[in-house]
Order: structure tokens, then C-alpha cells, then sequence
């Protein structure tokens, strides 16, 4: 960690120059367990998006160490402070759209495709394949599969290490910095946009929260009749709304507020997780199918065949699953709709 920490330190001196006060807020990274930081009554959109931004980071930084280790949650947490930074420049898009932000949001979408396959596989192995192998200890071709997954993390995780120790991540780490704190957006003079990012956050709050409330209402009024397209871009939806919610919590804090707030963002989670589920799924179905066409080379007839059966075995587990995932969608779905707006 204190080589990584030298070198993003390094790469941050270069990119910033004058600019020191971006690198001292994402140095040293938080621990783990930090409370996100989250902006406060009266602070205006800049400024909250500045708190978020630069929170995002620490959250990513402090778990390089361990996603360089292979460590699931590690990677896990990188990448969830890498969605919310991305959900940010979303929710705050009106304000920090510049000529630099579309560069910032391709280097964290090149990040995000460095780190799915790790985090799919461990999810497959950990969350499927290690209870199935418990449950179906006497079927035959499961330690093979195990091994085949476990042999494609290792890979994925190479793939990771090698981006997160790279010179492009730590440029990304130094750009992005620099731009949440003093960005070509922070001296825009277009009049709307310096008024809304000058004025008080709480107003670009209630839009935000408004619209995409009002979108995922609309959007999942039917949701047992959408396909699977629709269905994920309906779970985005939802997590940059979760996030909102997070981002924004600390902006509506009276009882009444507080009652909604738990209500709502309890509802969110439940719809997020759902409908995750079929991401999940899909993902899931995918690798296995690709053991069913892929014999392995150096074994038996008869050990292909038991290999395929434990990958049948483990497709069939996950659309067995599909029933109940829609039913719970449907349920959580009724119960965001029934949830009220806790920031009127």
C-alpha cells in the first residue's frame, strides 16, 4: 500500500502543480469504514458535489490494497465508490458539464470494464457454486467447474491488478481530483449554469430526486411485462436514485423527514436487489453456458459430460429463481410507489 500510495502521490503532483489543496483532500485514503461524507444544509451545488466527488475517491483509494490482494470485498467497495462518483456527475450534470467531463466519465467507464469480470466471478463462486457444492456434494463435476471458475478469477484479478497499479488509473485518480475541485466548470460564467451551481444544493436536491422519482414510477408501473433490457436500464435508474438519496440524506433531517426517508430508501433497496437479481442471473447463465460448448481438452468423455452436468445443474438452479425474483420485484416495485417523498 505505501509503494501504491507513492506513486499515486507522485502522479498526483505532476497532474495538480499549484493546484495541492484536490490532492490533500483524497490523501491518505479514509479506512473502510468511514461514513460517506455527504454535503450539508446551506452548502451550494458546487460545493456539494465537491464533498461527494472527493469522498468517492478516498472510498476508491482506500481499497486499492486490498483489491491488489484479491480480496472480494476489497474490489467490491472499489467499485461501489466508483458507481457513486459516476452517479454524481450524473445527478450533478446540470452543474459540472464541461469540456473536460467527458473524458473523466470514459476513464471510469474503462476502470468499471477492468473490474466486472473479477467481481462476476466472485460473486458466481462465493454466492452459487460453493453452497451448491455443499448441497450437492455427491454430484460429479462440481470440483472440475470450481476449478475452471477459479482459474478465470485468478485471470480477471491479474486483469485488475495490473489497471489499478497502472500509470492510467493514477492519472485518473489525479485528473479526477482536479477537476472536482477546480474544473473548468467551477469558473463557468454561462449565467444559468453559475447560478445553479452558486445556489443552494438543496434546490438542485428536489429536482433531482423529483425527476428520477417520477421516471421509476413511470418506468416500473408494469414491471412483470418488461424484458430484460428494460429491466436493467430500470435498475440503473434505481441505484443512481438510491445514491441521490444517500448523497442528499443529510439535507432533510426533521422528524417527518426522517420517518419518509427510511421508508423510501428502505423501498429502493429492496427494488434494487431484486431486480439485480436478473443481472445476476443472466451473468451467471453465461459463464456456465460457455463450459457446455468448451470441452475441456486434456479429460474424459465421461469427465466432460460430468462437467456439464454440474453446469447444468447450476443454470437450472439460477432459473429456478426467476419465479420468485419477479414476484419480489413486483412487491418491492408496489412498495417504492406506496413510499412518499420525503424532501416536500
Amino acid at each position: 500500500m505505501k509503494e501504491i500510495a507513492a506513486d499515486a502521490t507522485a502522479g498526483l503532483d505532476q497532474a495538480e502543480g499549484e493546484n495541492a489543496a484536490a490532492q490533500d483532500r483524497i490523501e491518505p485514503p479514509a479506512p473502510p469504514d468511514q461514513t460517506h461524507a455527504a454535503p450539508e444544509p446551506g452548502m451550494s451545488a458546487g460545493q456539494s458535489f465537491r464533498v461527494i466527488g472527493l469522498s468517492c475517491l478516498r472510498d476508491l483509494r482506500a481499497h486499492e490494497a486490498g483489491t491488489i490482494k484479491r480480496e472480494a470485498e476489497a474490489l467490491h467497495q472499489m467499485r461501489v465508490a466508483m458507481r457513486r462518483l459516476r452517479a454524481a456527475i450524473s445527478l450533478f450534470a446540470a452543474v459540472v458539464t464541461d469540456e473536460q467531463v467527458e473524458a473523466i466519465k470514459a476513464e471510469l467507464k474503462w476502470l468499471a470494464r477492468e473490474l466486472a469480470p473479477a467481481r462476476d466471478l466472485d460473486s458466481l463462486l462465493i454466492e452459487v457454486i460453493a453452497p451448491l457444492r455443499k448441497q450437492q456434494a455427491d454430484a460429479p463435476g462440481f470440483a472440475s467447474v470450481a476449478r475452471i471458475f477459479a482459474r478465470e478469477r485468478l485471470k480477471s484479478y491479474r486483469r485488475v491488478q495490473a489497471a489499478v497499479q497502472s500509470e492510467r488509473y493514477r492519472k485518473l485518480v489525479a485528473e479526477t481530483a482536479t477537476w472536482i475541485e477546480a474544473g473548468p466548470w467551477t469558473r463557468s460564467t454561462d449565467a444559468q449554469r453559475a447560478a445553479l451551481r452558486d445556489g443552494p444544493v438543496e434546490t438542485l436536491a428536489a429536482e433531482q430526486l423529483s425527476r428520477r422519482r417520477k421516471k421509476i414510477r413511470r418506468r416500473g408501473r408494469d414491471i412483470a411485462s418488461l424484458d430484460a433490457a428494460a429491466l436493467h436500464a430500470l435498475r440503473i435508474q434505481i441505484k443512481k436514485l438510491r445514491y441521490a438519496v444517500e448523497f442528499f440524506s443529510n439535507l432533510y433531517c426533521d422528524k417527518k423527514a426522517e420517518r419518509r426517508k427510511e421508508k423510501f430508501h428502505a423501498a429502493l433497496r429492496k427494488l434494487q436487489g431484486s431486480l439485480g437479481g436478473f443481472n445476476d442471473i443472466a451473468m451467471r447463465k453465461a459463464l456456465c453456458e460457455a463450459i457446455l460448448t468448451r470441452p475441456g481438452r486434456n479429460l474424459t468423455e465421461e469427465q466432460n459430460r460430468h462437467r456439464a452436468f454440474a453446469a447444468g445443474l447450476i443454470i437450472g438452479d439460477q432459473h429456478a429463481q426467476i419465479e420468485q425474483l419477479l414476484a419480489r420485484s413486483v412487491k418491492a416495485a408496489t412498495r417504492f410507489h406506496k413510499a412518499k417523498p420525503f424532501w416536500t
